[in-house]
């Protein structure tokens, strides 16, 4: 049984979106996108050592969120956290990997691809490198061999997606 519904990939992706319209569908919890929280109000500039302060935070809230419902939705989750490290720091953190292989256990991930446009946003800065980054994210899904489905083209039609994939595993 899906106990966890993570949606992952780069920005401007549709990944709040998406999770704002499955929530509203199946009437579940939504751990919001905590890194967006932390930067809104800690400003723009950040550390690997606020990635690891948004880390703890996020895991906070889902183990908070967990015990009121018995499935949730997560807009972004460790593996996030993961390539961002990696990607902007160098670092690969084996603690982070081991909680994002946890954490999907259990979980389907969403992983959206970037074949929408472009939405500014002042905490926004890899435009460019969208296509570069969610190849990241699907080569270590991919690697993981954890459940997780890419969402491409029309996300309303990927709701529906979601929903049959839900069936498939209730």
């Amino acid at each position: 049984m899906i106990e966890k519904i993570i949606i992952e990939g780069p920005e401007s992706s549709g990944k709040t979106t998406l999770a704002a319209n499955l929530r509203a569908k199946l009437q579940i919890p939504l751990v919001p996108e905590m890194a967006r929280e932390y930067l809104e109000a800690n400003g723009p500039q950040y550390s690997a050592q606020d990635i690891y302060h948004i880390a703890a935070l996020y895991e906070a809230e889902v183990s908070q969120t967990v015990l009121s419902h018995p499935m949730i939705i997560c807009d972004t989750g460790y593996l996030n956290l993961l390539i961002w490290l990696q990607d902007k720091f160098d670092i690969i953190d084996a603690g982070l990997t081991q909680k994002w292989q946890e954490q999907s256990k259990g979980a389907i991930t969403l992983l959206c691809r970037p074949d929408i446009p472009w939405e500014p946003d002042p905490l926004r800065e890899d435009r460019y490198r969208r296509n570069y980054l969610f190849e990241q994210y699907y080569k270590k899904c991919s690697a993981s061999h954890l459940q997780f489905i890419v969402i491409e083209g029309d996300r309303k039609q990927a709701i529906d997606q979601v929903l049959t994939q839900l069936e498939k595993n209730a």
